[in-house]
């Protein structure tokens, strides 16, 4: 399973939550897509985390090649007040 989590900042919380929930459904719905989730921190509300679980590294790759993830940069990324920190693992569910 592949991992991603991104945190970045952004000068319009409310603006940025309407451009991710406007392709958010595509995304879950794209063939491997385990999770796909946007959290705000309650201590700095500019500061976001998307979090994204992905069966491989082969469905990541097809979201991150894809029309979502194009129209979610053109829309997002003017919103952000700087560079966003992308991690991105390869886990092993225990359980």
């Amino acid at each position: 399973m592949i991992l991603n989590i991104v945190d970045f900042t952004v000068s319009d919380t409310v603006a940025t939550l309407t451009r991710f929930n406007e392709t958010a459904t595509a995304v879950r719905s794209r063939t491997g897509c385990l999770q796909y989730e946007i959290f705000t921190d309650p201590s700095a509300p500019a500061r976001l985390l998307i979090v994204q679980k992905w069966a491989d590294m082969a469905a990541f790759d097809a979201y991150r090649a894809g029309s979502e993830m194009a129209a979610q940069m053109a829309g997002m990324g003017p919103l952000m007040t700087g560079a966003p920190l992308s991690v991105t693992l390869s886990v092993t569910p225990m359980g």
